[in-house]
């Protein structure tokens, strides 16, 4: 009987062993599978930065009440006033900065969305104009629209958006001329990462 237990005593302490191996191998190969899934997290955001735009951007905005105009620049307080046959009574949401594509990929449809809001919450501009270097004008209306194509025909900003290239930076001055005044305003980049 003493023979019989010292083998169940055996066979046990044997099964205990092994199941104490699987259990370290299983513990270890956990470990590995665990690692490589977190390597290939890591490589699917490396492939994602490397064929994805990414714009960030750098502007200054002012509201540029009537009288007052950028020319180059250039600031101008009574320019209007000076010149009144070439102005009517709009203001000017002026914004001057540059939008870089920090990605490895193409920015595609890319473009600058501009929302501004008046004291009361109504929405005086709300368009978004394409990244392009240079001094362009937009209306925001039917009538700022007529006045900045009879008066800025040289200025006058396309709607059609494009595409910025990885490293590649736009700077531009803006114009946005509307009706009444706002006192708060985004200006974001928009982009897709497909053509």
């Amino acid at each position: 009987m003493h023979k019989v237990s010292l083998q169940l005593t055996a066979i046990i302490v044997v099964a205990v062993l092994v199941l104490v191996a699987i259990t370290g191998i299983i513990v270890y190969f956990n470990e590995k599978i665990s690692n490589l899934n977190s390597q290939v997290s890591n490589l699917k955001t490396q492939i994602e930065y490397l064929t994805s735009a990414n714009l960030t951007a750098t502007i200054s905005t002012t509201e540029l009440p009537y009288p007052t105009r950028t020319l180059n620049g250039t600031l101008y307080p009574n320019y209007m006033l000076e010149h009144p046959t070439l102005y009517n009574l709009f203001n000017d949401l002026y914004l001057n900065g540059s939008v870089i594509n920090n990605g490895g990929g193409a920015a595609f449809s890319a473009g600058l969305h501009v929302l501004a809001y008046a004291a009361n919450g109504t929405v005086e501009v709300n368009m978004t104009v394409p990244l392009v270097n240079g001094e362009w004008v937009y209306g925001t209306d039917a009538t700022t629209d007529a006045y900045a194509s009879n008066y800025y025909k040289n200025y006058l900003g396309s709607l059609q958006l494009g595409y910025l290239k990885s490293g590649q930076t736009v700077t531009f001055d803006s114009s946005f001329y509307h009706e009444g005044t706002v006192t708060n305003w985004t200006a974001t980049p928009v982009w897709t990462n497909e053509p």
